[in-house]
């Protein structure tokens, strides 16, 4: 979509809907014209920001109002117009796949529906030259033959009614199985509508989540040990007479049926000799506790497969030696139990218990059913269900708004606010795209009435966020598949490959049944 097309379908838009208003003064739209583009936060949405902030004098009552990530990826814009409010959202965002995918896998549709056969470089030449309805046999203009513009605006249309029908199913499939309405044209992704429906239905009070701000110490201490999936590459470029795959199946939606943590911490030093680390950690768990520690670590000579993970220049990796980081209690047990000499420093510690466990398994239950049933559909909602489900609870919301000002206005909105770029819209009005929240509590009194900063504020009151839950699934989910590697080694399997929840290894033979299996 270029900028022109754009705003020639927003004028467009506005002249239709005038001409509705014409006829009948009294009548606005109902409640917010919604308009999803599949990752429109990155492209489509840019665009239309900047559409809107050249036509908003002739059509809107109010600058538009947008939060977005630190990439400048858009989440949310809304408008409000003389006609009514228009809000734009990021499809990709709800379902978070390609549209071949979503055509595929979640409407049945062949996998060809969200493909292009159009060569761009030859529709290039069409659009320099002026000749997109040209007929190259008869020379005349001709809007019925298969000219690359009919081609890319009949793909456009296909890609459109694909994701507007997944839209509406995966709207329908999560009325039959959450029980409890969901406001989903205002949430903004999928991780947000399953924590609405977690904290509506799935909760035990008995088992309280304490909401911990992002940037508590408590937080920015658990975060150090929050590292994402093992993926490692033990051999490569070597002839493989039989290699097999195996995965773990609903590896992050079984850790959350695990013990997780709740409540509030209690935060402790250690004096002890490394030695007394494993009775303590032991006596935690039994205790159905859970500790997120700094530590001392030394992995044994003999260890070819090392349990604790480090971050070194942004990637997750397992050495050998001496080490210090934070981890939880899990794995230092797990790195004890095979030969590592661990020295406890400081940590928090939480109770725990199933806090998750209805909710993950409620949805994995779906997925079994709609498996059974070849309900496609289905299965896709439950799954991405289930894997967005941990995400919110670490989400550390440093969402960015865009400001519309004067020069003069963005001196003060720099000084209330860190500034981390502007755009110029015409020489006196300017867009600043800076963080909702401002640098102290001192000028946050000053912004009661901002839009992006009440949403910020209500995001970070609510239980919606807990790294301590999110760091302690990941954990769970590494464990799993270590001990899953461990299985094929003591089975004589040499390891290739391994990928978050799967590994790939050379085998004489099938340890396991299947050569796709899973391991539970």
């Amino acid at each position: 979509m270029t900028k022109d097309n754009t705003k020639y379908i927003m004028i467009t838009m506005f002249e239709e809907i005038d001409k509705i208003i014409k006829l009948d003064p009294k009548r606005i739209m109902p409640g917010t014209l919604y308009f999803y583009a599949h990752n429109g936060g990155k492209f489509d949405t840019k665009i239309v920001l900047q559409v809107l902030y050249e036509i908003h004098l002739e059509n809107t009552k109010e600058m538009p109002t947008q939060i977005s990530d630190e990439s400048h990826i858009i989440y949310q814009l809304d408008i409000i117009t003389k006609f009514g409010k228009l809000g734009f959202r990021d499809s990709l965002k709800l379902l978070p796949a390609s549209v071949d995918s979503i055509a595929k896998n979640t409407l049945g549709l062949p996998s060809d529906q969200g493909k292009i056969a159009i060569n761009f470089e030859d529709m290039s030449k069409h659009i320099a030259k002026g000749t997109m309805h040209i007929n190259p046999d008869t020379g005349k203009e001709d809007y019925t033959s298969s000219t690359p513009h009919h081609i890319f605006t009949a793909y456009c249309i296909k890609d459109t009614v694909i994701i507007a029908k997944a839209l509406q199913l995966f709207d329908k499939k999560n009325i039959e199985i959450r029980g409890v309405i969901v406001p989903i044209k205002e949430m903004i992704t999928i991780s947000a509508i399953s924590m609405f429906i977690t904290q509506r239905k799935y909760l035990n009070t008995s088992m309280p989540i304490i909401a911990l701000s992002p940037a508590s110490p408590v937080s920015n201490f658990i975060k150090k040990s929050w590292f994402g999936g093992r993926t490692e590459v033990f051999h490569s470029g070597i002839n493989v007479d039989q290699a097999y795959h195996f995965d773990v199946p609903s590896m992050y939606g079984r850790a959350m049926c695990k013990e997780l943590p709740y409540g509030n911490p209690v935060h402790v030093k250690f004096t002890q000799l490394s030695t007394e680390a494993l009775p303590t950690i032991k006596a935690l768990h039994n205790n159905n506790m859970i500790g997120f520690f700094k530590a001392e670590a030394l992995s044994p000579a003999n260890n070819h497969i090392p349990v604790l993970g480090v971050h070194h220049n942004g990637k997750l990796i397992f050495p050998i030696g001496v080490l210090q980081g934070t981890w939880t209690s899990n794995e230092l047990e797990l790195a004890l139990e095979k030969g590592y000499t661990v020295k406890l420093l400081e940590g928090y510690i939480f109770k725990t218990g199933k806090v998750l466990e209805a909710f993950s398994s409620h949805y994995m239950s779906m997925k079994d059913t709609a498996d059974a049933k070849g309900d496609m559909a289905l299965r896709t909602t439950a799954k991405l269900m289930v894997n967005a489900g941990y995400g919110k609870f670490g989400a550390s919301y440093k969402f960015r708004t865009a400001e519309v000002t004067d020069i003069s206005g963005l001196s003060k909105i720099m000084d209330m606010y860190k500034v981390h770029s502007v755009m110029d819209i015409t020489n006196d009005i300017k867009v600043a795209y800076r963080d909702v929240t401002p640098k102290s509590d001192v000028t946050a009194a000053k912004h009661l009435r901002d839009i992006a900063f009440k949403k910020a504020q209500q995001a970070l009151q609510g239980n919606t966020t807990n790294v301590a839950i999110a760091r302690a699934i990941t954990s769970h989910g590494r464990i799993v598949l270590y001990k899953l590697i461990q299985e094929v080694l003591d089975r004589g399997g040499k390891m290739l490959y391994t990928d978050t929840d799967r590994v790939f290894a050379q085998l004489s033979r099938n340890p396991f049944g299947k050569p796709f299996g899973p391991f539970t």
